[in-house]
């Protein structure tokens, strides 16, 4: 995300609109590729960070867009890591120049201070004590005077940079400038059309992860997501305003269509202006992607099923299902032979709690068509014993096939009333 000086936004009455770049621009690639050399070459030369951030000076004093290029100058140097390059401990080489800069008595200055070790009335100079010390440690004056403040961030050298392209650059760019945005969020609302399952278990990993309170219904092929926003509690929470923020770039994997709304709080004067960010801005997240990520006991479900003569087919999870109230649960897969349909949630690793109060979920509140497909081995704390449930297949390391589907047989419901349910 950016610091608060470096958002760029446009305001319209009660909207607001971040100032996002076009990507296909070519001064924005310019400035892009120019910042991602500046950047790459400082690494490439283990370059200090302040000779860097002066340079960077320089480029933005040349063009009239220098809020942008300091903004992803700003994500640039998050991406980079600094380290101290010195012979010696900065800390312990400074303690032990001031206590022999005190013991010689008061320094000297001199017209040359390189080339002199004595200054008038023959004190010594800040050259004579950096010699005297560098020959305890076998370096020369310019060695010692380069150690002594090499922990300061302006003197950290730059050693690697995980920076992907320029192209990268410009769209973490426009993602950060809505993360920055919902830093002062009172609420967003987010609406997800035909969105699937493994993407909306996805999107609920990082809404999990970070602890966001949220509500969810489903009407129709439409998900409606509601999360509250940090000033919607009593006191603004900055941390819980970076979680909601970074839950974003999640959103942005989804492909289907979407659109979130969000009211936020700008200037310090708190206005409340509406945001409005859609699929069709094209927005390119920065997280890895595994929505549609299967691990080997899925795999080998997969390939054996395929094998499988049987009417019923195995399908990517359809859509979540309602538990109760509060609770929802997204099948990693659906089966259906067309008539009846039955869904199927992997559980691999597992904490005895968690699958308890699954389980009284399903007991209390259905649905009944839900499997649970729990692995013995996987299983984590003191009890490893699997309770008992008609919709629950233990297994050790391979899923049957023939199992599941005789279990699918005995729960599955029609077509028509899981789509009436859903």
């Amino acid at each position: 995300m950016l610091p608060s000086g470096l958002v760029r936004a446009t305001v319209e009455r009660k909207e607001i609109h971040p100032s996002l770049v076009d990507p296909e621009r070519s001064t924005v690639q310019q400035a892009a590729t120019e910042l991602f050399e500046l950047f790459r070459d400082a690494v490439d030369q283990r370059r200090r960070l302040g000779e860097l951030l002066a340079d960077l000076d320089d480029l933005c004093a040349e063009r009239r867009d220098h809020r942008m290029i300091r903004g992803m100058a700003h994500l640039a140097r998050n991406k980079c890591t600094l380290q101290v390059v010195a012979e010696l401990d900065p800390g312990a080489l400074r303690s032990e120049l001031f206590a022999a800069a005190a013991a010689s008595g008061p320094l000297a200055l001199a017209d040359d201070d390189n080339a002199m070790s004595q200054g008038p009335l023959e004190r010594p100079t800040a050259r004579a004590i950096l010699t005297a010390v560098g020959e305890r440690h076998g370096l020369s004056a310019d060695e010692v005077a380069d150690a002594m403040y090499a922990d300061l961030d302006a003197e950290r050298r730059l050693t690697s940079l995980e920076l992907i392209s320029p192209r990268w650059l410009i769209d973490r760019y426009n993602v950060s400038l809505v993360q920055s945005l919902l830093l002062k969020a009172t609420e967003v609302k987010v609406e997800l059309s035909d969105v699937s399952g493994p993407r909306l278990k996805q999107l609920f990993r990082w809404i999990k992860f970070h602890q966001l309170l949220h509500r969810a219904h489903r009407s129709g092929s439409t998900f409606s997501l509601h999360l509250d926003g940090p000033v919607s509690m009593f006191q603004g929470s900055t941390r819980y305003g970076r979680s909601l923020g970074r839950f974003f770039p999640a959103l942005c994997l989804v492909e289907t269509p979407w659109r979130m709304q969000a009211t936020v709080l700008w200037t310090k004067a708190a206005h409340r202006k509406e945001l409005v960010v859609t699929h069709e801005q094209g927005l390119r997240s920065h997280y890895p992607d595994t929505g549609a990520y299967r691990t080997k006991t899925q795999e080998h479900l997969v390939a054996s099923f395929a094998k499988h003569k049987s009417p019923w087919r195995l399908l990517d999870g359809q859509h979540s299902l309602q538990i109760g109230p509060s609770d929802m649960v997204f099948p990693d897969f659906t089966l259906t032979d067309g008539e009846r349909i039955a869904h199927l949630e992997v559980w691999g690793h597992w904490r005895p709690e968690a699958l308890i109060r699954r389980l009284e979920g399903l007991e209390r509140y259905g649905p009944e068509h839900l499997v649970l497909a729990i692995s013995r081995r996987l299983a984590s704390g003191r009890s490893k014993e699997i309770p008992e449930h008609p919709g629950v297949i233990p297994f050790a390391e391979v899923l049957s096939t023939k199992r599941l589907i005789e279990v699918a047989e005995r729960v599955a419901i029609p077509v028509a009333q899981d789509e009436a349910e859903s």
